[in-house]
């Protein structure tokens, strides 16, 4: 590409004959072109930001795990469980106990805190249908409060069943009812 000396010659005269005064000018444009002024920004408006905080907590809140019983299902006679019509006189009664496995609570936050059983122990015996049994005595070892009874008793229940009434051969039921009332 060739450039004319006569359009070397112009630019020649251009630059010669620039100004302090054209530069800034030549300089204002371009900036102002590209962003760049020496006027102050100004802007009305309104910014709204939304601020998240997390709360949480450290400490351990587990719910304890309550003091728990697991009743042995089998009932244990003191000497067994017949009761003999031609002895009902002065033999009448057959004793048993039930042995309830009554366990300590405990603390889910690794305190090794035991939590004791509360509350009390009701017991009862409802005979069956025409039964003519009844039970004449019955006791927690220790009391029945669930917490003397865990640690002095040795968690058991005792009875004492009444078969005076009886006047025939056979086997008569009956049911014994322990509640624990917390």
């Amino acid at each position: 590409m060739m450039v004319s000396p006569d359009y070397l010659q112009g630019m020649k005269k251009l630059s010669a004959r620039t100004t302090p005064l054209k530069a800034v000018a030549f300089l204002l444009t371009i900036g102002s072109l590209v962003g760049i002024t020496s006027m102050p920004a100004t802007a009305e408006g309104t910014n709204d930001w939304q601020i998240d905080v997390v709360v949480i907590d450290t400490e351990c809140n587990l719910p304890d795990t309550p003091a728990t019983w697991d009743p042995d299902m089998t009932v244990n006679w003191t000497d067994d469980n017949e009761v003999d019509l031609y002895n009902l006189g002065w033999d009448f009664t057959a004793e048993f106990d039930v042995f309830l496995d009554i366990q300590q609570g405990h603390d889910n936050c690794g305190e090794n805190v035991t939590i004791d059983p509360v509350g009390i122990f009701e017991l009862n015996f409802i005979p069956g249908d025409d039964s003519p049994l009844e039970m004449s005595s019955s006791h927690c070892g220790g009391g029945c409060n669930a917490d003397d009874n865990y640690f002095m008793g040795g968690s058991m229940v005792y009875g004492t069943i009444d078969a005076s009434d009886a006047t025939e051969v056979g086997t008569f039921s009956g049911t014994f009812r322990v509640v624990w009332i917390p």
